[in-house]
């Protein structure tokens, strides 16, 4: 399958703003991703764990074209089951800067939504 592409589920908000959003589930082998728009967005992430019996993993994948020359590995946490999680996320970090995406690997139980301000 293709991977789910968070763009889908993108808001761009303000301040005081009410904004319904929808949720888009990762594919269950290729994950997610993200492509930032600017050099660095500020970016929230709504993550749901829609499995009702288990835990599941959201993991951010180290790009492979690191924009800086530290060592980077992949983040990953643990979602308790039916819980919704909130991420606020460095882009530029995590951000390949030849693709301008980032990867996400999580089961189709996780679901998700940026906001970006």
């Amino acid at each position: 399958m293709a991977i789910a592409n968070l763009e889908t589920a993108k808001e761009i908000t303000g301040f005081n703003e009410i904004v319904p959003t929808a949720l888009t589930a990762f594919d269950a082998s290729t994950g997610a991703e993200y492509v930032v728009t600017g050099s660095d967005e500020n970016v929230i992430m709504l993550v749901v764990n829609a499995d009702a019996s288990n835990a599941e993993n959201l993991t951010i994948k180290a790009p492979t074209n690191k924009m800086w020359s530290s060592a980077l590995a992949d983040l990953t946490v643990s979602i308790p089951a039916s819980e919704v999680t909130v991420l606020r996320l460095e882009s530029a970090k995590y951000m390949d800067p030849v693709t301008k995406k980032i990867t996400f690997a999580g089961t189709a139980d996780v679901k998700a939504a940026v906001f970006v301000f």
